[in-house]
């Protein structure tokens, strides 16, 4: 097992919930704006 590059898998999947959730909170917003 390399840990270097468990890491690296662990902050992309880190990195992409974030953009997920950012997205969702931008829809939410727009929604409510309208």
């Amino acid at each position: 097992m390399n840990p270097k590059k468990d890491l690296g898998i662990h902050t992309l999947v880190f990195l992409l919930l974030k953009l997920h959730v950012v997205c969702e909170l931008h829809l939410g917003y727009s929604e409510i704006l309208g």
